[in-house]
């Protein structure tokens, strides 16, 4: 923390206006160090990515704290003029906080509530509709290719008969023409 005094900053920027300061910079150095935990987890090529939003984001943080923390101590030694810009850099600070502690939060959410293993879920659900289709078209095919079998089967059978009742008939005789053309 920059070497910032409450009473100067108060009685040049208006009350309350050290404990707004006072409050960023502990939120600062909370996300900073969940910054760094997650840094230090999110190593692996697999999460390279991630790893690199983070870095980006804890370095903007970390060089508007810089800025936030030099012009309140040129407040103090008088070197700036404008005192208006404490609110607007006050503000940015504050929201790259919260980005920096919505890229945290994402992050541990996706080891603690199993995020991550809940998109892998998502995805192999699509599998699993593809598979079930599948399935089911596979049962069809089979249930196609039963019949086709069966009345393969069947025509063998017939032909096996037709075959025995034409060579009963030839062997019977012209009687036994007229009765397997009279059956057929």
């Amino acid at each position: 923390m920059a070497l910032v005094d409450p009473e100067i900053i108060d009685a040049e920027l208006g009350v309350g206006e050290f404990e707004r300061y006072s409050d960023a910079i502990d939120d600062f150095e909370r996300e900073f160090e969940r910054a760094e935990s997650n840094l230090e987890s999110f190593k692996s090529i697999f999460h390279r990515l991630r790893h690199g939003r983070l870095q980006h984001d804890l370095d903007v943080a970390i060089a508007i704290e810089r800025d936030y923390s030099a012009y309140l101590e040129g407040i103090i030694d008088g070197s700036v003029v404008d005192k208006k810009l404490a609110a607007k850099i006050r503000s940015v600070f504050e929201a790259a906080l919260k980005v920096l502690w919505a890229v945290n939060t994402t992050l541990e959410s996706f080891v603690k509530d199993g995020v991550q293993a809940m998109f892998l879920l998502c995805m192999s659900c699509k599998l699993d509709e593809e598979a079930k289709k599948l399935k089911f078209s596979l049962t069809e095919y089979e249930k196609a290719l039963k019949r086709a079998r069966s009345q393969k089967n069947e025509a063998w059978v017939q032909l096996v008969l037709h075959t025995a009742i034409t060579g009963v008939g030839i062997a019977m005789g012209p009687v036994g023409v007229l009765t397997t053309v009279g059956m057929g």
